[in-house]
């Protein structure tokens, strides 16, 4: 008898807010999770297979964890939204993890700590009187984004954190503390 072992690697899920289903959804394109909160507790990226999380239009908020605000990806997670018109992410916080990014959604605001190679393009920030970006300890690229409507741009603790192609209006002051960033 042989016996053969294959092993399977699924970089890509899917979610989708209004349908798919976290009962029954498998995070397949066919059969999509609905919270971003529990796709993100369901996988795990490693450098030898990074994950993309596929966002269909919709609003992905706080309520798939109702403990903390921000959604929280793990390392080689990549998220993708639809369009920044219909996708909408209420927060983000990468923590402790390296290799992450978040892509085409609009969002309310986006920080981390201790989290290093991250990326966030072609985003609409939009927080209001909060600040749109919080880091302390961390390396992140901030690219093709438009940040608006915010009282500051960016709050940053020895973090080194890269704007390149971005518009920022409506606010009050672009960085809060001391860091090592650099407006391109």
């Amino acid at each position: 008898m042989i016996c053969l072992t294959v092993s399977v690697r699924a970089d890509d899920f899917y979610v989708d807010a209004y349908y798919g289903c976290d009962e029954t959804g498998n995070g397949s394109q066919d059969n999509p999770w609905q919270r971003l909160g529990f796709a993100l507790e369901s996988i795990e990226g490693t450098e030898d297979n990074p994950h993309t999380v596929h966002l269909a239009p919709g609003h992905y908020d706080y309520h798939d964890n109702p403990w903390e605000k921000a959604l929280l990806p793990g390392s080689y997670i990549h998220i993708r939204g639809e369009d920044v018109y219909t996708t909408y992410v209420y927060s983000l916080a990468f923590r402790y993890i390296n290799n992450s990014s978040v892509s085409n959604v609009s969002i309310r605001s986006v920080g981390g700590f201790q989290a290093y190679e991250i990326s966030i393009n072609n985003c609409v920030i939009i927080p209001g009187d909060r600040t749109a970006m919080g880091f302390q300890q961390c390396d992140v690229f901030v690219r093709n984004c438009v940040i608006h409507r915010t009282s500051s741009v960016l709050s940053s603790i020895n973090s080194d954190v890269t704007f390149k192609n971005c518009i920022m209006s409506s606010y009050l002051t672009i960085l809060d503390s001391g860091s090592n960033s650099d407006p391109v």
